[in-house]
């Protein structure tokens, strides 16, 4: 029996992810690495590219006693080295011949280089107070490091291609059974003539949706952490800073950059296996390609779109948001703990996919 069901394995993944459907979903995978890409690589202001650049070339790493004061003392420094008071105390003593003409050109580039980085050198200031109270409040032992485009990727929302492929191709595991005079569907028809039969369909089908889903979860992150690596500045230099050293994610506390990313894709996993399972039923219910859609589009859009014109309450049942990743945790922190919500959300509608599925199990079993 369990040869005979590895082979219907097989044949009923080879059905679901015939070559046009894997063309399609490979087309959605490279639209969603350049819509990441789009994400990703707006242009950040002059100020603050130049700020991430000083920060990455000069003080990354974490923040202590000594760096903050350092760094302090050098932003008075350059305040007071490049103040016009200063440059005319300069230029008075040259012309008094006090000091000599290399002395003199010596001063100016320096107040140059200082005067370009006095900008940074603010901005650095005030994200050391910030870090220095997140620091006294979380225990985190926070990081200085160039974080906006990082900021992007961590905080992403929900990624509709991985949506598309999940609803479209899931969408086919019953519907294709009568959508015609095929010869997958007459074998399918053989079948479901046996109360076994019945059951092995339904259990390499519920397996072939839950493998794909993983699959397709998997496939849509890396490719998503990919463009971000590739655009973020120092990225893997800082997996081990704590992601609390972001302001979007301060409520992570001691959780690292690496140890976010890691429970953002498993979430985004846990998503896609619900929603598999839950269009899985579906299909089974409707056996109706379209009509599947359909139902897959208000489990998962409809709370979406409410969420988005904020209507009360929405934010509690929004599956999107488990979907999004990252932001599955930086909501569940709005509401209390940055993995209470998260972990009643998944569990919750676990328990919907679950009871759906042992719905179409006693249906398939009569």
């Amino acid at each position: 029996m369990k040869k005979h069901t590895l082979s219907l394995f097989g044949f009923e993944l080879r059905r679901v992810m015939s070559a046009p459907v894997t063309v399609l979903v490979a087309a959605l995978l490279i639209l969603s690495a350049l819509d990441s890409y789009r994400i990703y690589s707006a242009k950040l202001s002059s100020s603050m590219s130049a700020y991430e650049s000083y920060v990455s070339e000069n003080c990354l790493g974490p923040v202590t006693a000594e760096v903050s004061e350092h760094y302090r003392d050098l932003y008075d420094y350059a305040r007071e080295f490049t103040s016009v008071e200063h440059r005319n105390e300069v230029g008075e003593e040259y012309a008094e011949g006090k000091i000599t003409y290399d002395e003199f050109i010596e001063y100016l580039d320096e107040a140059r280089e200082l005067g370009r980085d006095i900008t940074s050198l603010e901005m650095l200031n005030s994200a050391l107070s910030y870090l220095e109270k997140t620091a006294r409040d979380t225990g985190a032992a926070v990081w200085l490091m160039p974080s906006s485009r990082l900021e992007r990727m961590l905080g992403r929302d929900v990624n509709v291609f991985l949506l598309a492929a999940l609803a479209f191709v899931i969408s086919r595991t019953y519907a294709a059974d009568y959508a015609g005079k095929s010869s997958e569907g007459n074998f399918a028809a053989i079948l479901r003539t046996t109360r076994l039969g019945r059951r092995t369909l339904f259990r390499s089908r519920l397996l072939v949706s839950v493998l794909l889903s993983i699959a397709f979860a998997l496939l849509f992150s890396m490719s998503d952490i990919a463009v971000g690596a590739t655009l973020s500045e120092r990225f893997f230099d800082v997996l081990s800073a704590p992601a609390a050293s972001m302001e979007p994610f301060r409520a992570l506390g001691g959780v690292t950059v690496g140890g976010f990313i890691v429970l953002s894709v498993l979430a985004r996993a846990a998503a896609s296996v619900i929603i598999a399972v839950l269009t899985c039923a579906a299909s089974y219910f409707t056996k109706n390609a379209a009509s599947t859609l359909f139902v897959t589009a208000l489990i998962t859009l409809l709370p979406y779109a409410l969420v988005y014109i904020d209507v009360p309450g929405m934010k509690y049942v929004d599956i999107t948001v488990m979907l999004a990743g990252g932001r599955l945790f930086t909501r569940s922190a709005e509401l209390g703990s940055p993995f209470a919500f998260a972990a009643i959300l998944v569990c919750g509608y676990g328990a919907v996919a679950a009871a759906a599925s042992i719905a179409v199990r006693a249906k398939v079993g009569k």
